[in-house]
């Protein structure tokens, strides 16, 4: 490696950590929950089937042979506690619920306003469509697209958790 490339990645080393450090806390949180609101549009499929397919009914599941191995895991009568899931499952379903709610006003919005970012939103997070499927179907270029996408992200940020960034530094 070379001196010149050597100061090069100091510097922008350097750069790196002044950037973090000197991000403000509205910025950190802002970043969290965009991300946080990419990773539940992501998961979507998943989360449903946790809740439709999680047991939250001890009589779904009883010991097997290997009870003595694995006793602990099971309740005086022999049922597996699934009390821990039961919460999940239950959580999970409340979140998918707003998430639901969210997604139809937005959806809504979108119409209302013939934009292309709830169902540029839907392709990609969701049914996770690769950006050339989604180019192929809908009337936009790739930068248009990556530019609605994160509009769209934004938007929903602001639907599921109340607020953005945007509105605190306002």
């Amino acid at each position: 490696m070379e001196k010149e490339e050597i100061i090069r990645l100091a510097a922008q080393a350097a750069i790196d950590i002044w950037d973090k450090k000197n991000e403000s806390k509205q910025d950190r949180v802002e970043r969290r929950l965009r991300e946080n609101t990419k990773k539940l549009l992501k998961d979507y499929k998943k989360l449903k089937a946790h809740v439709e397919q999680a047991i939250d009914n001890t009589c779904k599941s009883k010991p097997s042979d290997l009870k003595l191995v694995i006793a602990e895991i099971f309740d005086k009568k022999g049922y597996i506690r699934v009390r821990s899931i039961m919460e999940s499952k239950e959580r999970t379903e409340v979140m998918l619920s707003h998430i639901d709610r969210m997604l139809e006003v937005y959806q809504k919005e979108c119409k209302e306003e013939a934009s292309l970012k709830y169902e540029l939103l839907r392709l990609y997070y969701i049914e996770h469509k690769t950006e050339t499927e989604i180019l192929s179907t809908q009337p936009v270029g790739r930068t248009i697209f990556y530019d609605k996408l994160r509009e769209a992200v934004d938007d929903m940020t602001l639907l599921i958790w109340g607020f953005s960034g945007t509105y605190i530094n306002a």
